[in-house]
């Protein structure tokens, strides 16, 4: 996901960027000091608290939203199962 981000950015697949991100955080990992690295961490993750913000921000039918988040729709087309399949892969 990190390397998707400059992809996006500079439409550059995001394959060229893989190896470089994963070795950046390998040495961010091993060499820098944890109680800096977990402050960055702790930032990141309350950027991750705009999901939140944003869900509410779209005004969904919250009704349908959490049925459909406790009851399944399942769809009997070939195209539906593939993407299940696909998405359980992951």
């Amino acid at each position: 996901m990190l390397a998707a981000v400059p992809g996006l950015v500079t439409g550059i697949s995001f394959i060229y960027f893989v190896v470089p991100f994963a070795a950046l955080m390998a040495y961010v990992s091993i060499f820098v000091d944890y109680k800096s690295f977990t402050r960055y961490l702790l930032w990141l993750s309350a950027v991750f608290l705009a999901y939140v913000g944003s869900a509410v921000l779209a005004h969904p039918n919250w009704s349908a939203a959490l049925t459909a988040t406790i009851i399944p729709h399942l769809d009997a087309r070939p195209a539906y199962w593939l993407g299940a399949v696909g998405a359980a892969d992951r």
